[in-house]
């Protein structure tokens, strides 16, 4: 898998990432009494079994708060640029919404088809910069995506 299908998963996980990192971190702020006794299925878990679950949901907090950072830098990228808003609505659309493809969104907002391609772009380069699947760009390269 090439960085801009890693980063275009980040994008489209972005609502689901968030809501999962938010449920992560309830349940890390629950009193430590009441996460000895994890029940599942009926049965109490081990001692063991409780310590790989939450060595494994540290790490997954871990990987949605870098993925869900990425996309929220992406963002603040975005809006710098004279065009940012466009940027942002086009991210809902596809990404966040799931409502349009980048044709229909294009349409939508009233972009060609290639200046949509565009912006689609320079957004998965900074969330995949920022995750380092890529190095980081030029700035010429930046301006010249916008």
């Amino acid at each position: 898998m090439g960085w801009i299908d890693r980063a275009r998963w980040d994008a489209k996980e972005y609502r689901s990432n968030c809501i999962e990192l938010r449920r992560l971190k309830e349940l890390r702020m629950l009193p430590a009494s009441s996460e000895r006794a994890v029940v599942k299925g009926g049965k109490i878990s081990k001692p063991v079994e409780v310590a790989v679950e939450q060595s494994e949901s540290v790490a997954r907090e871990a990987y949605l708060q870098r993925s869900v950072d990425a996309v929220q830098y992406a963002m603040e990228q975005v809006l710098k640029k004279p065009q940012g808003e466009l940027t942002i609505k086009l991210f809902d659309m596809i990404y966040y919404n799931r409502s349009h493809t980048l044709y229909g969104a294009a349409q939508v907002l009233h972009l060609t088809e290639r200046t949509a391609k565009r912006y689609n772009r320079y957004f998965l380069k900074m969330i995949a910069e920022r995750l380092g699947y890529i190095e980081s760009i030029k700035f010429s390269e930046k301006m010249a995506l916008f």
